[in-house]
């Protein structure tokens, strides 16, 4: 089953996908068995692709009438001070609960759980500990 997850299309000339501009490498695409997580596959799809795909992605963007200057620079500023504040929301201390506890022992219980390998007693346990976690997410400095 792992095998058939799909992916993004992309042509195998350039990894250029159905959306003009877009090109897709690595593992969101499906020409190495798409979305996989296998280590090798993974590294010839990033390799190739990424080989591929960026310089097919260069070459659209020199080819583009219009560029960047084009755009009036209020987009870009009110972009910039969008992403600010989401970086300032994402470092501020207001919680009382430390989010990388909650990551480690998220992981810690997708580790023991729900691997490769996979029991439906131990799904069970782990969905039952994902959801104890919400209430401290949402009293971490992330809410």
């Amino acid at each position: 089953m792992h095998y058939t997850m799909g992916g993004i299309w992309v042509n195998a000339e350039d990894q250029a996908t159905n959306v003009p501009g877009i090109y897709a490498a690595g593992e969101c695409e499906y020409q190495y068995h798409g979305a996989n997580r296998l280590g090798a596959n993974s590294l010839v799809s990033c390799i190739f692709g990424g080989g591929l795909a960026g310089p097919a992605a260069v070459k659209y963007a020199k080819n583009l009438e219009k560029g960047t200057d084009a755009v009036e620079s209020g987009v870009f500023d009110r972009e910039r001070r969008r992403q600010e504040a989401l970086n300032q929301a994402l470092i501020s201390q207001e919680g009382n609960e430390n989010i990388m506890a909650i990551w480690r022992e998220l992981g810690e219980t997708m580790t023991e759980h729900v691997t490769v390998t996979r029991i439906n007693k131990k799904s069970g346990n782990c969905l039952q500990q994902i959801a104890g976690a919400r209430p401290a997410f949402w009293q971490s400095e992330l809410k």
